[in-house]
């Protein structure tokens, strides 16, 4: 039951970071949107966040990791452990399972640093691959040491630039990695051939 409670806060927490349109009932509104979001503004303190934010009955809301500003993207290791991409500081971050049941994250560590605006996130095969904005690198990955080898570049020479700059990661259940790249701009004709 503990670890459906991490899923769907970390699902809670993602999502905030990535819908756009909800029914009112599970709303978040613009100016607490861009707090969580971590543009131009302080975290929110707790008793915002209970004021403002809304769950479905029989669901709640806490903490259960915090000092990660920009956080973006979130996977799970199969020991249980939370991966998260901290684009800003180019870093993925590895957050400890909760152990010892208090419903928050028993430590932290950096796993991979040195990257240039990390993102997207997939376990396959005994490595983590991640997604910058240029390229797809991956390191060697051992859940249940937490730790991580040197990074190497798989795909190089992404398109990067522009307002759309993640790079999401995904294999496919066909074994083939798959790469979502957002154009370079809102409205205009694309120059780059991919």
């Amino acid at each position: 039951m503990k670890r459906w409670g991490v899923i769907l806060t970390a699902v809670v927490v993602a999502g905030f970071g990535t819908c756009q349109a909800r029914p009112e009932r599970y709303a978040v509104n613009a100016p607490l949107r861009q707090l969580l979001l971590g543009r131009g503004a302080d975290t929110p303190d707790e008793a915002t966040v209970e004021r403002r934010m809304r769950v479905p009955d029989g669901f709640s809301l806490s903490v259960w990791a915090e000092g990660l500003p920009g956080a973006r993207f979130l996977r799970f290791t199969e020991a249980g452990d939370l991966l998260v991409s901290v684009p800003r500081a180019g870093r993925i971050t590895l957050l400890e399972r909760d152990g010892d049941g208090d419903g928050r994250s028993d430590g932290r560590r950096p796993l991979l640093e040195g990257l240039d605006r990390p993102h997207g996130l997939d376990l396959h095969g005994g490595w983590l691959y991640v997604g910058e904005t240029g390229a797809v690198v991956r390191a060697r990955f051992d859940p249940a040491a937490r730790t991580a080898g040197p990074v190497e570049t798989v795909v190089p020479d992404l398109p990067s630039g522009g307002a759309h700059w993640t790079r999401n990661v995904r294999f496919g259940p066909d074994g083939l990695l798959y790469v979502s790249i957002g154009s370079d701009c809102n409205a205009c004709i694309e120059d780059d051939p991919r």
